[in-house]
């Protein structure tokens, strides 16, 4: 999500090409562990068969391979790597707002549930070690609602300067700096300095940014340096998750305040879940 990068003088947008490769090799080294589960899942399987079982039995004994598979799935690539060669936009979309914020939920869940058999060691890490792990939940669900806000910042603005385009004769629909002759024709066709004008998030006039005016304000969508994205994503997802959203000033886009209403309910059961693993270490 931190890869688009915009330039707003050539106004275009370039993703981050090392720190794709990157992130690229880190998910596939990542995901052979999803795919260690699988075989020892099913090598696990295949010594407790017995041939009295029936086939429905066998069936209902092969069913969590299910989510194991999906969990193992490079949907995290395939969205990166859709996103930059644009090979479809339409399934890039897909899989980036619906597919890939499932699976890494899911990844969370399985990873917290390792925090049901920790074992009790009653020394200062074991008394403080499940005070962080409640904790971890609110901590990555901040970085991916974080990376999806900047995102969908960065689609926001392209989208500014689409629509901003299609009143005068250019109609350029692409921004992709690679692509030189749709540089050249917002050079030559269009008004840059009335895209620019138009597409200010400084003016709450011209267009309505939302909750991405921060980020577009803050010029952190126009950096390439990752340490600054992440953290002020980051931050983002933390403080409107822990207020419930509260914050939050939408505009009139649907997917804007479908995201909105996702955060702040994301920020309440975050908080029940924080709530009762507190309760559950009071009663033990």
């Amino acid at each position: 999500m931190y890869l688009p990068v915009i330039y707003p003088q050539k106004l275009c947008f370039e993703w981050d090409v090392s720190l794709m490769w990157i992130y690229v090799g880190l998910q596939s080294a990542i995901d052979m562990f999803y795919a260690m589960d699988i075989f020892i899942f099913s090598w696990r399987i295949r010594g407790e068969r017995n041939a009295k079982m029936t086939v429905n039995a066998q069936m209902l004994q092969w069913l969590p391979i299910i989510h194991r598979i999906y969990l193992f799935l490079p949907i995290s690539q395939a969205v990166v790597l859709l996103g930059y060669f644009e090979t479809n936009q339409v399934l890039y979309k897909v899989l980036r707002v619906s597919f890939y914020p499932i699976q890494y939920t899911l990844r969370v869940y399985c990873t917290f549930g390792l925090n049901k058999q920790r074992p009790n060691v009653e020394s200062g890490i074991g008394r403080w070690l499940p005070n962080i792990l409640d904790c971890l939940p609110f901590i990555i669900a901040s970085h991916l609602f974080g990376a999806l806000w900047y995102g969908f910042a960065v689609d926001r603005e392209i989208h500014c300067w689409r629509e901003a385009s299609f009143l005068m004769p250019c109609h350029i629909s692409d921004f992709h700096c690679h692509h030189s002759d749709v540089t050249t024709g917002v050079l030559r066709t269009c008004n840059m300095t009335h895209i620019k004008a138009s597409c200010d998030p400084k003016d709450k006039k011209n267009f309505e940014f939302g909750i991405f005016r921060y980020a577009l304000q803050s010029n952190f969508t126009r950096s390439a340096f990752f340490p600054r994205k992440f953290l002020q994503s980051f931050w983002w997802g933390l403080r409107n998750l822990s207020s419930f959203g509260s914050n939050l000033e939408t505009s009139s886009n649907m997917l804007e305040i479908c995201f909105s209403i996702l955060t702040s309910i994301s920020g309440l059961v975050l908080f029940l879940i924080y709530l009762n693993a507190r309760v559950e270490v009071g009663v033990d």
